[in-house]
């Protein structure tokens, strides 16, 4: 099965529900014109190219760094193949990369040795940033990395957590033909698919149900597509039964979290919603989405007088939760770990920590991280409190 750059990249756009979009290497604009997303930023030095800074890769992280301060969901690095610029640009993309967010890098797998030789020769060229994603699975035991092997190999990488590999100090095409699955954790585009897409045909997860009707892995792609359209009632019983089967832990707590989410959409279930979210911090004490929507659960409670319970979960969740977590397959809503913060800080005013409150929302507004709607929020309570 063949896929492009374009679709792997837009498949994890809807997967996590992308907002913001980075290209390093626009070139033409061929691939970013097709990205689907809202809010694009396109960076290439030459002048003819349709991107939105004429900029070095290098130059515009560094004017990133200390003017715009943007990040973003998913970034794509297809820039300048050389090992070192593609490490330099992978070190950069982390420091701006959201939480659950994704960066694409082209060109991982070349096929042959020609097509890596540094400098550029003639025909087809992926250059050596597969040295770089390599080096990164040798060293980096908190990201999560692997390779589609498709358009001369698709490198995805997030944060999470990975088995580390033995690399040479040398690396040589040569060793790569002999490691190239382990090197780069190569998967095929159906593998990628089946953990990433929820693009399948009702007939098609009808079948795989059908087929094997307690495989947690059926019943989960079952209740994202009928998530997806909007028929929560049938999503949420596909969510539990993958919660009831699944031996995957994260699994389990994904699953929880949607059918919270599913139940939430449809009203008049708060006990269901607050149960469910108790039990996904069971399994996963330590991760901090169930935490998040808990706070913002009892921050809906205020009819209630909530608001304590509200600041505690934030609070709790802050202290115990990992941060650098592996990413869930799905978007949950959760925007980052700066949102406990502002759980407190609107939480707190109305449990009477009203200096801590002020202090809170001043922390968050110099927070570059902090992305719209929280940004304007926190702009608003503080011109509320003067």
């Amino acid at each position: 099965m063949i896929m492009q750059r374009t679709d792997i990249i837009n498949i994890l756009i809807k997967t996590i529900n992308a907002k913001s979009y980075l290209e390093i290497g626009t070139y033409d604009g061929k691939n970013m014109n097709n990205i689907r997303c809202d809010y694009k930023v396109g960076v290439d030095p030459e002048l003819n190219s349709p991107a939105t800074y004429h900029l070095t890769s290098d130059a515009y992280f560094e004017l990133n760094r200390y003017t715009t301060k943007k990040t973003f969901d998913i970034i794509f690095i297809d820039g300048l193949h050389l090992e070192e610029q593609v490490t330099n640009d992978i070190k950069n993309s982390l420091e701006i990369l959201n939480e659950g967010g994704y960066i694409i890098c082209h060109d991982m797998n070349p096929t042959s040795e020609q097509m890596q030789v540094v400098p550029y020769a003639g025909g087809c060229w992926t250059g050596d940033g597969w040295k770089s994603f390599t080096k990164l699975r040798g060293c980096r035991p908190d990201l999560k990395m692997f390779t589609v092997d498709t358009d001369w190999g698709c490198g995805v990488i997030c944060r999470g957590s990975q088995e580390l590999i033995s690399v040479p100090k040398e690396l040589k095409y040569s060793d790569l033909e002999k490691n190239r699955k382990t090197w780069l954790n190569l998967i095929s585009v159906k593998e990628f698919l089946n953990n990433y897409s929820i693009e399948s045909s009702l007939d098609e997860l009808l079948y795989n149900y059908i087929m094997e009707p307690s495989n947690p892995e059926s019943n989960f792609q079952l209740g994202l597509y009928y998530d997806n359209i909007g028929q929560t009632a049938s999503a949420t019983s596909y969510y539990l039964r993958t919660a009831e089967r699944a031996q995957d832990d994260l699994l389990k707590y994904e699953c929880l979290l949607r059918a919270s989410m599913c139940y939430d959409k449809q009203g008049a279930r708060n006990f269901t919603v607050k149960g469910l979210l108790q039990h996904a911090i069971s399994v996963c004490p330590n991760r901090p989405e169930a935490y998040y929507l808990m706070s913002v659960f009892y921050e809906k409670q205020t009819t209630d007088g909530h608001w304590n319970d509200c600041y505690m979960i934030a609070s709790i969740g802050e202290k115990v939760a990992e941060f650098n977590s592996p990413a869930l397959r799905t978007s949950v809503n959760y925007p980052g770990s700066y949102v406990f913060t502002f759980q407190k800080s609107v939480s707190g005013w109305w449990c009477g920590l009203c200096d801590e409150s002020r202090n809170l929302l001043l922390q968050l507004k110099d927070n570059p991280e902090v992305q719209e709607p929280f940004r304007q929020c926190v702009i608003n309570n503080l011109g509320r409190l003067g």
